[in-house]
């Protein structure tokens, strides 16, 4: 997926005709299929990992894990995408674009809760355990958890 910055995108938009349109939509827009399942497809293929490792790591029941990634399911519980984003070791840009992509807010520096997991996300601390104990450590409530 190319991911070109919004900005530079606006950049190029303003050098486009009408008539490129179409063909700039084809190259550079987020397209339905290249949401928050090909987001994710494309990270475990980037770290040469298995869904059912990533889903067993995320500590999630393995037929509710695979609809969530496929986008078969949906949650609104944002800590399920952030037990996903942990598990695979995302950077702080890849967790708030996955959480967007899936429609969901994204980790705020202003929110307590939200500090705390951005600086696990930083550390790469990939261990949901480990993040549930810094989250205890600094008065939070752990990672929801499934019940399926």
């Amino acid at each position: 997926m190319n991911e070109e910055s919004t900005s530079k995108l606006m950049e190029i938009l303003k050098r486009v005709d009408v008539k490129e349109v179409e063909s700039f939509q084809k190259k550079h827009a987020l397209r339905e299929n290249e949401g928050f399942p090909a987001f994710m497809e494309e990270r475990i293929r980037e770290r040469k990992m298995l869904r059912k490792d990533l889903i067993q790591q995320a500590d999630f029941p393995e037929k509710y894990g695979y609809k969530l990634l496929s986008g078969e399911r949906h949650t609104s519980e944002r800590d399920y995408i952030l037990r996903f984003c942990f598990a695979l070791g995302l950077s702080l840009k890849e967790t708030q674009r996955a959480l967007k992509l899936y429609g969901m807010r994204e980790l705020y520096a202003k929110d307590p809760r939200d500090i705390v997991l951005i600086v696990a996300v930083n550390k790469k601390i990939r261990s949901i355990e480990k993040v549930n104990q810094l989250l205890a450590e600094n008065g939070q409530e752990h990672l929801k958890e499934s019940r399926r």
